[in-house]
């Protein structure tokens, strides 16, 4: 028999061994072949296959390698060997084995998943969109590229990337979550949670698809309707600890610490693991005031929870049982948990504060304003401050007054500017549309409270400091009440708050960017002020928590509305408002306490590179570092 008939022989004896599911014999007839001496390639190659699928990949690449040097211009030679090199961790090694012949799709998907997994997503993303340009129904591409431009930062392109692969495949759960990840980094909270009610109609047996739109709902501040699709979850899988743990933070933010000791016990009956529970648990304790045991349960929570939010709690934790240090490290961890999910935090950060300095540098008004758009009692009132500075407590308060509406954080000055076109730092504002721009404003008012009347709009944002500017250019009657606290106090604050992310939080990660972003607030506020003849009505924050009675009554006559006492007790409120969406939610449920006055000296040993930016201001806001 010829060595060509021998090799034909042992190749069909293996085949059908292979088919049949005879992994084994089929890989000792092709080793015993090749220790024969028989070196045909395909004798390589499909040794290296079956070892593959027997998962001995050590096993499987020499042979593939043999069989690839045999047949150079055989691309699935190179793909077999390089899907082998990425099972067995080896990715550089496949982007290598796949180099040679980018004209074939195949291997420029192999390329790409190899370049992603060493760490290189742009060289991955230009050339899974290489093949998308040929293959638009690939919907695996759709799904890698969406990755890699997350790993990017370009998050709008990732949305774009998902959705694309969402359009391909609507049967592609994975597609759905990673989509869903990418609307939540874009601050998207609508379009989430009508992808993830869309996933849920698709998939109604798989509880992570409920789960992430609970997670969806919450984020974007539809509190029952969150909670209630997190029941849902536990009801159909009792034992899973998941959505235990996310209705534990749903209903710690919610302040419903009595809601969640019973979460705890229910989830304790249902068997579910008690190693999965130290978090939640943590968290509960943690309100309760019991802060060694909580701490316990902090340390010893696991994989089971992120650990930006791990070193959250323990910070926490730290910081009220007085050990200052350990407390500032894993703050400082936890930021650095924030960072690195922010690929472009540096650069977020860096665009916002050329966008204060831009807004610094527009100058007054060419002309007066037309006048306001009629149907409110008064002109919006800008309550507006650093954050951290005490604008939540006042704005609480002010809800108590039944004359005043108050706005806490919502986008209506952003519809406002959104009919303005270019950003106005760049042009000046044409009085039309300076008008549509106010309309806008107004009618996003009514749509957030239909019961808004003639009540006096508070409309609430501490960063609306930075855009007096436009404030003045849309509303020059507006009143502008400004929330003062010590420099460090806030600084220190906002370092300390778990924020959601955005351009202006990317700036809260160290105390040294917080004293930046700081300097640059009151810098743009200052010059606004002077340059615009405008006189803020300053609330300091120190005064309001020691004596607020005559601090209120002044800020009351300001606004012209009549003296109610309700407002001395900002916890009615703070209770019945449901879900509060600042960072300073637990806080707020409190009475009134000077704990907080004066806690940067506990920090002090932090602030050395702080104090050139801060201490300016120290001076200007009449308070002192000594």
């Amino acid at each position: 028999m010829s060595g060509e008939a021998r090799v034909d022989g042992v190749l069909r004896q293996a085949l059908a061994q292979l088919r049949a599911g005879r992994l084994r014999e089929a890989y000792a007839a092709l080793e015993a072949a090749i220790g024969s001496g028989q070196d045909a390639p395909q004798l390589f190659a499909l040794a290296g296959i079956v070892a593959a699928r027997r998962e001995d990949f050590v096993a499987a690449i020499p042979y593939l390698q043999r069989a690839s040097e045999a047949m150079p211009h055989d691309p699935a030679m190179r793909a077999n060997l390089a899907r082998a090199l990425i099972a067995a961790g080896r990715p550089a090694e496949a982007a290598e084995a796949c180099a040679t012949d980018m004209g074939d799709p195949r291997l420029m998907r192999l390329r790409a998943y190899a370049l992603q997994q060493i760490g290189a997503p742009a060289a991955a993303a230009d050339l899974y969109r290489a093949v998308l340009a040929a293959h638009r129904h690939d919907f695996e591409s759709w799904n890698n590229l969406g990755n890699c431009l997350s790993a990017l930062g370009d998050t709008a392109a990732a949305v774009a990337a998902f959705e694309n692969g969402v359009a391909a495949n609507p049967d592609a759960g994975p597609l759905y979550r990673n989509l869903s990840e990418a609307l939540a980094r874009s601050g998207l909270s609508e379009r989430r949670v009508d992808v993830l009610r869309r996933a849920v109609a698709r998939f109604p047996r798989d509880p992570s698809m409920l789960l992430e739109l609970g997670l969806a709902l919450a984020d974007a501040g539809r509190a029952d309707e969150a909670e209630q699709a997190l029941r849902n979850v536990i009801a159909g899988a009792p034992g899973d600890p998941a959505a235990y743990v996310e209705l534990a933070i749903l209903l710690e933010r919610h302040n419903d610490i009595a809601g969640l000791a019973s979460l705890m016990a229910a989830a304790d009956a249902a068997g579910v693991p008690a190693d999965k529970l130290h978090y939640p648990k943590a968290l509960m304790l943690m309100r309760r005031g019991d802060t060694g045991a909580a701490l316990e349960h902090a340390r010893a929570s696991g994989d089971e929870i992120a650990a930006m939010r791990r070193c959250d709690v323990l910070a926490r934790l730290h910081d009220r049982r007085g050990e200052w240090r350990q407390a500032f490290g894993f703050f400082l961890d936890r930021n650095r948990h924030i960072a690195a999910a922010h690929p472009r935090a540096a650069e977020q950060a860096a665009s916002y504060r050329q966008e204060i300095e831009a807004i610094a540098g527009i100058g007054p008004p060419p002309e007066a304003a037309p006048p306001r758009v009629t149907g409110q009692a008064a002109g919006p009132v800008f309550l507006v401050g650093f954050p951290r500075s005490g604008t939540t407590l006042l704005d609480t308060m002010l809800m108590r007054h039944p004359g005043l509406a108050v706005f806490e954080e919502m986008p209506i000055l952003d519809a406002a500017e959104a009919q303005l076109g270019d950003p106005p730092w760049r042009r000046e504002p044409a009085r039309q549309d300076l008008d549509r721009a106010r309309a806008a404003y107004f009618q996003a008012a009514r749509q957030s409270k239909p019961d808004l009347q003639n009540r006096i709009i508070i409309d609430k944002s501490p960063f609306n400091a930075a855009r007096l500017p436009i404030i003045r250019r849309l509303f020059p009657d507006a009143r502008v009440i400004f929330m003062q606290r010590h420099p460090y106090d806030a600084v220190l604050s906002a370092f300390m708050a778990n924020f959601a992310w955005n351009r202006a939080t990317a700036n809260c990660l160290t105390i040294e960017d917080t004293a930046t972003l700081y300097d640059a607030i009151l810098r743009c506020w200052s010059r606004a002020v002077a340059m615009l003849d405008v006189t803020p009505h300053v609330v300091r924050y120190e005064s309001l928590v020691g004596d607020p009675e005559p601090v209120l009554r002044r800020l009351l006559d300001h606004l012209c509305v009549d003296w109610v006492a309700d407002v001395l007790d900002h916890r009615p409120a703070a209770h019945g408002r449901g879900m509060i969406a600042t960072a300073s939610y637990a806080q707020i449920q409190e009475a009134l306490h000077g704990r907080s006055v004066g806690k940067w000296r506990r920090y002090a040993f932090a602030f050395e590179a702080a104090e050139e930016k801060l201490d300016p201001w120290v001076g200007a806001l009449d308070y002192s570092t000594e």
